[in-house]
């Protein structure tokens, strides 16, 4: 199964699932996170604007900041890899948004 691109969900439909998953809007924290992969590409973007593009971020750093947002965020860390928002240094110490 092909994952979807932001370019295919509608701006009307983003907002929808923002909504349904962020406590206070888009940048409170999540109440849960979603299962399939259309809703945590919409999520995971939301999430990857908190950090800048031209810095690396040490992994505690990047935990704390994912932690205030959502209790799981190991899960969080690791899926803003795999879905390619954030790159991974070779001892894993050390990620770079991509996306």
């Amino acid at each position: 199964m092909l994952q979807p691109t932001l370019d295919e969900i509608s701006a009307a439909e983003r907002e929808a699932i923002l909504r349904a998953f962020f406590k206070e809007g888009s940048d409170g924290p999540l109440h849960s996170y979603p299962s399939q992969n259309k809703k945590n590409l919409v999520v995971l973007a939301n999430l990857a604007a908190m950090f800048e593009f031209d810095r690396s971020y040490k992994e505690l750093e990047l935990n704390l900041n994912l932690k205030s947002r959502f209790e799981d965020f190991a899960t969080l860390r690791r899926d803003l890899v795999e879905f390619g928002f954030f790159e991974r240094s070779q001892d894993c110490r050390e990620y770079r948004r991509r996306v």
